[in-house]
């Protein structure tokens, strides 16, 4: 055995190019799951040690309205009195600073906040001494970034209602991370004590009530919390509107979220890793065909063909253990990078490490798949004969039987079962796991028969042509085996890269400019019923225009069809709809529907105003995202519990909205008749507004009105979309892994290619051939299968885009043709030089080793 082990081991010396170029291919491959397993793992760790800084608490209660005394007694018995409790009061609304107005979230806080983490303040200076004067006196604190948007300076003033509040020193970081509410704007802090002096606590202003709670060291946070909740609900007959949440679910929350984000990068990286393996098999059938004599010597002289195959065996694992730590030495320079790549997509605190289990998964990895991609090729072992030392020609040359064929196919089996499973693994989900892996595997078969049929075009297309043209397709075609691997690897690293520059197009022109939409400039929120007439005078002054005064009162479902909604929540949940995890929302009614919106089921909204005293069902015209949430229909009846009176509804009819309009929309639209007489605010969206004009705007909106937040839609429009192209841009930089893993593919099969036709080629300069001819060869041939795979893949992947987009994305989409263009072009021209790179050893070769 120990024999049979050097014989391996000096066999792979022996062929040192093939050796090193299967050691780089499975590196590449696995690099990405490597980056993308230690960061996970980073991020994860980073979320363990976190959580309660995170939340600044054990536990948080969250509602939109103050604690009810009854609710308060509930939990002072639940939790009992060994807690320590913070409670803050936040808000949006517009201040004004030295030179201009924006919208900030004011967040009062009291004399224990933060219960974890802490404010960090250049020079560490204490934070108790800036929260007392916060406490005792009209005086804030913000970050650098917020007092240089309002242009302010340490000791100025900023207004903040009709008080005008001192800033103290800026904070470099602020503790906690705001997990109920989309940040719109930047963060101020106030003392609790001084939030009455702002004047801006009126009726139907939109506040947010957190309470924190720290327990002792050995108390079960989680387990109070579930006691918490259940409680408060049967105490509300159902889902209390009052919010339990603790470590636990923020870390389920940013778990789940950053699952989706580490798994489709990981899929990626199995792409890429799939990529590597189909070179690999190819490098290691060129090897394998290279040794057929060597074998059936020593099947002549008495070897058994088991020691035959231990000795392939053991240099796939050598190989394949060389690859993961070559990958993994790699990896540990690019992750001081990842932070760059990641910026504003992952904590700032968040450290980077290269995690023992993704090393262990790289070593099991690089054996595990070295052995798999070449298990068709072993199985062809049994079929070397003694006979073969009489043949010119090799074992692949040889009649194929059926049991060997079969054999074969069956030998794939392993290969695409380790691929199902670490697709599942990655995506936590049996269904999206065999969907990816249909979906690689159809695509990649797609390709197959395209790359199969051009090679035989190739063939018929051959005959039209003269000289080089004529050799280099005919060559595509007498190694159809090599050139319909690089075309499959190109097609499919290419497919995966255009696929997103389309996706985006279309998101960045549905934010910023929708098709047969209007973006407002402004959106204005919490206008009092009092205000809407002063409102329009102003506005009947300015050269910008008022639209779409929405009402808007806020109210509970209470049930559907008789059954309560809490349990129609739990239904969604189990379905996989969705559930919203809220129980109050706001509701609204106008005379005709926005452009954003149209009915696609049922009837308009009747025109009549509905009356309590008629005994019949109001009106009622429902959202589609809402309907297929709760899984409700025309005709279904609704009860609504609205300032504590219940009144019921039927719907009428199905409307699709879209939301990217920025216009005051709705899930629930009713009837003229039932809001007119509830308490209420408005919402409304200011258009026709110049750039010059809208600073200037705002200023006059902030003194007449201070109590009205503007939010500024067209920054929003430009912090979304900056958002979506650091993702996409995260996205494509792992992407490119599967390029990467293509284009070593593409130089380790041309190079071998050209090492195997380096007969022919010398003979070409034998018989007076120049350079310059048989490099134009090369780049004929490997310049066709680039450009062809390039513009097939390109096509089909915009093409899948647009169905992606149809069912995922509400028909978002958009052709960014240049993106498609250049894809081709840098494709085409990668693989020339490729393969000229792969080439130019062979070219420059002695003609006189064609009499060796």
């Amino acid at each position: 055995m120990t024999h049979w082990l050097k014989l391996g081991w000096q066999d792979l010396f022996r062929h040192k190019r093939v050796t090193l170029l299967f050691i780089g291919n499975l590196a590449i491959g696995l690099i990405g799951l490597i980056t993308i397993g230690s960061l996970e793992n980073s991020y994860i760790s980073y979320l363990k040690q976190s959580l309660q800084e995170i939340l600044t608490a054990d536990l948080m209660i969250y509602s939109s309205r103050p604690i009810e005394q009854q609710e308060q007694e509930i939990i002072d018995t639940v939790l009992g009195d060994q807690v320590t409790v913070s409670r803050q009061v936040a808000f949006y609304s517009m201040v004004k600073g030295t030179k201009k107005s924006v919208l900030a979230r004011i967040v009062a806080i009291d004399e224990n906040y933060p219960l974890y983490g802490a404010f960090h303040y250049p020079g560490d200076q204490p934070f108790q001494k800036i929260r007392q004067a916060l406490l005792g006196s009209p005086l804030t604190t913000m970050s650098q970034q917020t007092a240089g948007t309002l242009y302010l300076d340490e000791g100025d003033s900023v207004q903040i209602g009709r008080t005008s509040f001192q800033v103290a020193p800026f904070f470099d970081k602020a503790p906690g991370s705001d997990i109920t509410t989309i940040e719109l704007a930047p963060k101020i802090f106030i003392g609790l004590s001084q939030l009455n002096k702002t004047g801006l606590l009126q009726f139907g202003s939109r506040l947010s009530y957190s309470t924190y709670y720290r327990t002792a060291n050995n108390v079960d946070a989680k387990h109070l919390a579930d006691v918490l909740r259940k409680t408060l609900d049967q105490h509300a007959d159902g889902a209390s509107t009052l919010r339990v949440l603790d470590t636990h679910n923020i870390n389920s929350r940013l778990g789940s979220i950053a699952g989706h984000f580490f798994g489709y990068m990981g899929l990626v990286g199995t792409v890429a890793l799939f990529l590597a393996g189909i070179a690999a098999s190819y490098l290691f059938r060129g090897y394998f065909q290279s040794r057929v004599k060597e074998i059936a010597i020593l099947v002549s002289l008495g070897a058994q063909r088991r020691y035959c195959i231990l000795l392939f065996l053991f240099q796939l694992a050598v190989m394949g253990a060389l690859s993961a730590v070559l990958a993994i030495l790699i990896t540990s320079c690019m992750l001081p990078l990842i932070p760059l790549l990641f910026a504003g997509l992952l904590p700032e605190g968040l450290h980077i490490t290269l995690h023992s289990g993704s090393m262990v998964m790289a070593l099991a990895l690089g054996i595990s798949c070295s052995f798999l991609f070449c298990l068709p090729e072993l199985t062809k072992l049994r079929a070397i004969q003694p006979l073969h030392l009489l043949h010119e020609g090799s074992v692949w040359n040889m009649p194929v039987t059926a049991s060997s064929r079969l054999l074969w196919w069956l030998s794939l089996v392993p290969a695409i079962l380790t691929f199902l499973l670490l697709t599942v693994f990655l995506t936590s989900s049996m269904v999206q796991g065999i969907l990816f892996t249909g979906g690689v595997a159809v695509t990649m078969l797609f390709f197959g028969i395209i790359g199969r049929l051009l090679l035989t075009w190739c063939k018929h297309l051959s005959n039209t042509f003269h000289g080089l043209p004529k050799i280099a397709l005919r060559n595509l075609y007498r190694n159809r085996f090599p050139s319909l691997s690089i075309f499959i690897t190109i097609a499919t690293g290419v497919f995966l890269i255009n696929l997103i520059p389309q996706l985006q197009k279309g998101l960045e022109q549905e934010f910023s400019h929708p098709i047969g939409l209007k973006i407002p400039i402004f959106f204005l929120v919490d206008i009092q019923e009092e205000q809407i007439n002063g409102l329009q005078d102003f506005f009947k002054q300015q050269p910008s225009h008022l639209s779409n005064i929405s009402p808007m009162v806020r109210g509970r479902i209470r049930s559907i069809n008789g059954t309560s909604f809490h349990q129609r929540r739990i239904e969604a949940d189990q379905e996989g709809r969705g559930s919203l995890r809220r129980t109050e929302f706001n509701f609204s009614s106008r005379d005709e529907l926005d452009p954003s919106e149209t009915v696609i089921e049922g009837k308009e909204l009747s025109t009549s105003t509905w009356s309590f005293q008629s005994g019949i069902p109001f009106e009622i015209s429902v959202a589609q995202r809402f309907s297929k949430r709760y899984d409700l229909q025309l005709g279904d009846r609704i009860v609504f519990d609205i300032q504590g009176i219940e009144v019921e509804g039927m719907v009428a009819n199905v409307r699709k909205v879209r939301w990217n309009s920025f216009q005051p929309n709705f899930f629930l639209l009713f009837q003229k008749g039932v809001l007119e007489n509830a308490p209420k605010t408005y919402l409304a969206s200011i258009s026709q507004v110049s750039q010059t004009d809208k600073q200037p705007l705002k200023e006059q909106i902030v003194n007449q009105f201070p109590n009205i937040s503007v939010i500024d839609v067209a920054s929003t429009i430009t912090s979304i979309i900056e958002l979506t192209e650091r993702l996409i841009f995260a996205i494509k930089s792992i992407a490119l892994l599967a390029i990467g893993a293509g284009l070593m593919a593409l130089y380790s099969i041309a190079g071998n290619e050209a090492f195997r036709h380096a007969p022919e080629i010398n003979l070409l300069k034998v018989l007076g051939t120049r350079f310059s001819d048989i490099r134009l060869l090369t780049v004929l041939q490997f310049g066709l299968l680039g450009c062809t795979a390039g513009v097939f893949s390109v096509f089909i992947s915009t093409s899948l885009s647009y169905v992606v987009s149809w069912y995922f994305f509400d028909r978002i989409w958009g052709l960014d043709m240049f993106s498609s263009i250049w894809i081709v072009l840098c494709t085409t021209l990668t693989c020339i030089f490729t393969a000229a790179l792969a080439t130019r050893s062979v070219i420059r070769q002695n003609p006189v080793t064609l009499l060796h």
